[in-house]
C-alpha cells in the first residue's frame, strides 16, 4: 500500500526539473550518437575518399604528362621509317649520289673524301664539301638536308662567306661543310680500303639541324661573313 502511494503521488517541481534535465541529456546523447557522430564519421569517410580520388587524379596527371613528353620526343624523331640508317660498308656510291643531288644547283662545288676509319664494327668516313650557292637559304637547305638525310651522319663544322657585287647586292654564298658518314662492317662482303681507327673521334662536335637554323637566322654561323 505504501508503494502504491509513492507511485501515485505527484512529482514536486524540483523532481520535474530533474526529469526534464535527464530527458534533455538523454535526447542530447541520442542526437549526438545518431546525428553528430554519424555525420562526423560520414565526413571523415568522405574526406578519405576525396584524398584517394585526388591522389588518383595526381597520379593520372603525372602519367599523362609523361606520355605527352614521350609523344613529343617521338614526334620530334619522326617515324622509324624516316630515321637515318647506318649503311653497310661500302656506301660511298650512295653517299656521293646524295651529295651530287644536293649540290646540283651549286655554281661550283668540290667534294673530298677521307679514308674510311674503322673501330670495331663502326666505320667513319670524313667528307669535306666546298660549294657556292646563290643564297644563304640554299646553303642552309643543303646543310639541313645532309643532317636529316637517309644516312647516319654527324655535322662537325661549316662556314660560309657572303660575296657581294659592287652595288651591294648579294652575288653568291661560298660554303665549306665537314661531315662524317657512319657505316658498319656488319653484313659487308668486302672490307677492303678500311683503315684501323686508333683514335676514335668524339661526338661532342656534332652540330644539330636546330643549331644550323639558329645560326643562319641570327647570322652568327661559324665563319659567316
Amino acid at each position: 500500500m505504501a508503494n502504491s502511494n509513492v507511485l501515485n503521488r505527484a512529482f514536486t517541481f524540483r523532481e520535474k526539473v530533474l526529469l526534464v534535465i535527464l530527458a534533455l541529456v538523454f535526447l542530447g546523447g541520442v542526437y549526438y550518437l545518431a546525428i553528430v557522430r554519424g555525420t562526423t564519421d560520414t565526413m571523415e569517410s568522405n574526406a578519405r575518399e576525396l584524398a584517394t580520388v585526388q591522389q588518383q587524379i595526381k597520379t593520372g596527371k603525372t602519367i599523362l604528362a609523361q606520355r605527352q613528353a614521350m609523344k613529343k620526343e617521338l614526334d620530334a624523331l619522326g617515324s622509324t621509317e624516316s630515321l637515318p640508317q647506318v649503311a653497310v660498308y661500302n656506301n660511298i656510291t650512295a653517299e656521293t649520289e646524295q651529295l651530287n643531288s644536293l649540290l646540283a644547283d651549286a655554281s661550283v662545288y668540290n667534294v673530298s673524301y677521307g679514308e674510311p676509319m674503322v673501330s670495331d664494327t663502326l666505320v667513319r668516313r670524313a667528307v669535306t664539301a666546298n660549294f657556292t650557292m646563290a643564297t644563304v637559304d640554299e646553303v642552309e637547305a643543303v646543310v639541313k638536308a645532309i643532317d636529316k638525310g637517309p644516312w647516319a651522319t654527324s655535322l662537325t663544322s661549316f662556314t660560309y662567306t657572303t660575296n657581294y657585287n659592287t652595288d651591294g647586292s648579294v652575288k653568291n654564298v661560298s660554303a665549306t661543310l665537314d661531315v662524317t658518314y657512319f657505316e658498319t662492317t656488319s653484313g659487308s662482303k668486302d672490307l677492303s680500303g678500311l683503315v684501323e681507327d686508333t683514335e676514335t673521334q668524339a661526338s661532342s662536335n656534332h652540330i644539330s639541324a636546330a643549331e644550323v637554323s639558329a645560326a643562319f637566322l641570327s647570322g652568327s654561323a661559324p665563319g659567316s661573313k
